[in-house]
């Protein structure tokens, strides 16, 4: 995977002044601060979730989360939709299921920060694999 291209940008501050680092600038007064606002090579991709949930400058751990927020999502849908179509059946929960994954993967697509993107990743891997698996323990029980 290609790394994104990022420099600290700043209205103020002209071109000679701004790359101290990726992450730390230099103003008038030669201070070193952190950035607050960062500009982004857009040459190759015009918008990526890093540009879009500025992660970078020890942000970057978000990346590797949102997977492992996934991976947990089928954990978990996997564990508890056996348990809760038996209790109300197949169909039911194939129709919830359904309409809850086209729910949060709306919502996963337009999340307004990576917290939310987060949340709703676990929730549409959730119920994709409830669908998944009480699909197929439907038809091997109509078999």
């Amino acid at each position: 995977m290609k790394k994104s291209e990022f420099w600290c940008g700043s209205e103020s501050l002209d071109r000679a002044h701004r790359n101290l680092t990726q992450c730390q600038t230099m103003d008038e007064n030669e201070t070193i601060t952190a950035c607050t606002q960062w500009d982004y090579d857009r040459e190759t991709y015009p918008e990526t979730a890093v540009s879009q949930y500025n992660l970078m400058c020890g942000e970057e751990y978000w990346i590797q989360l949102t997977q492992s927020v996934l991976l947990f999502g089928y954990l978990a849908g996997s564990l508890i939709s056996g348990l809760i179509s038996d209790k109300f059946g197949r169909k039911p929960m194939i129709i919830i299921s359904a309409w809850f994954y086209l729910l949060f993967s709306t919502l996963s697509a337009f999340s307004p920060s990576i917290a939310c993107f987060c949340l709703f990743r676990f929730c549409t891997a959730f119920f994709a694999i409830s669908l998944y698996n009480v699909s197929f323990t439907y038809c091997v029980e109509i078999v």
